[in-house]
């Protein structure tokens, strides 16, 4: 399961992963800022993997570098997604067209 959002300056990513043939799941906190667990969300998660047959949760933390996300286009790529969220022509255009509109001024 996973639950991202992206825009200028802000990207992030909360991942549960069951790692096949390990018995083991994972919590993962990817973005641009550190995000500060409660003990009651690792026992929770812990909880569904024993639903599971599950032995052990592992958390893990990654920074992502506030500078390098101009746009949600650039969040999808720094994220690391599991999944195709968006046609990768697309995603590539996204993020060329974002470097064409940089300095310029747009009128809303």
């Amino acid at each position: 399961m996973e639950i991202w959002n992206g825009q200028k300056g802000l990207a992030a990513l909360f991942q549960y992963r069951v790692i096949r043939g390990s018995r083991q799941t994972r919590n993962l906190w990817r973005g641009t800022w550190k995000y500060h667990i409660t003990p009651s969300v690792p026992q929770a998660w812990e909880a569904v993997g024993h639903l599971h047959d599950s032995w052990g949760l592992d958390v893990v933390q990654e920074q992502v570098e506030e500078a390098d996300i101009q746009s949600h286009g650039d969040a999808l790529h720094h994220l690391l997604l599991s999944g195709q969220v968006i046609r990768s022509v697309s995603l590539q255009q996204i993020r060329r067209e974002q470097k064409y509109l940089e300095g310029v001024d747009i009128v809303s």
